[in-house]
């Protein structure tokens, strides 16, 4: 009977795929990604090899990023954090939204941001990260140790009263994948 059961299952799932499902051209989703950037003291180092400090090829990978024309990128919705401030915590810099062509205004807000980044303190890591889930999912981190918060310092277009305002759409609007492609 566990054969049976088995063999069942295996054949149920593949009847499921067609030649079209399998040939057929991807389509993108909407994609939100929130940069959370590290700007601790260690990157203010150079290593071996490299040119330049380590936040100076951040940079530079995060401008030519920002630079490029590829067409795919202009829905893509994108934000930018950093962490070190206050060696303790983690901010949202600049709220995502969709980067539009090379040159808009979102991508010079972007721009700017990331010019203005300096190394220093430590690496707070984990509530840098928390953080960024934070305004993700349009809650809060006033509720960690205020030490441990950077909702306070982070730009006030990311948010609403005591919670950030999530960038991504609405739970029942939201598209996710079923693992086999659709």
């Amino acid at each position: 009977a566990w054969a049976f059961t088995g063999t069942l299952l295996v054949a149920s799932s593949v009847a499921q795929a067609s030649d079209m499902q399998i040939y057929a051209v991807p389509t993108a989703g909407k994609k939100t990604i929130v940069m959370m950037l590290d700007t601790s003291g260690s990157m203010g180092g150079t290593d071996t090899g490299q040119t330049g400090t380590r936040l100076t090829r951040l940079k530079a990978g995060m401008n030519a990023f920002l630079d490029s024309n590829d067409a795919t990128l202009s829905n893509v919705s994108v934000g930018l954090g950093h962490y070190s401030l206050g060696s303790k915590r983690g901010k949202i810099l600049v709220p995502a939204a969709p980067l539009g062509a090379v040159g808009s205004a979102h991508r010079t807000a972007l721009r700017n941001a990331v010019t203005g980044l300096s190394a220093s303190g430590s690496t707070p890591t984990a509530a840098a990260y928390a953080e960024a889930a934070a305004y993700l999912m349009g809650t809060t981190t006033l509720n960690y140790p205020n030490i441990y918060s950077g909702f306070n310092d982070s730009v006030a277009s990311s948010k609403s009263g005591s919670n950030y305002i999530s960038p991504l759409p609405p739970v029942a609007d939201r598209v996710s994948c079923d693992g086999q492609g659709r």
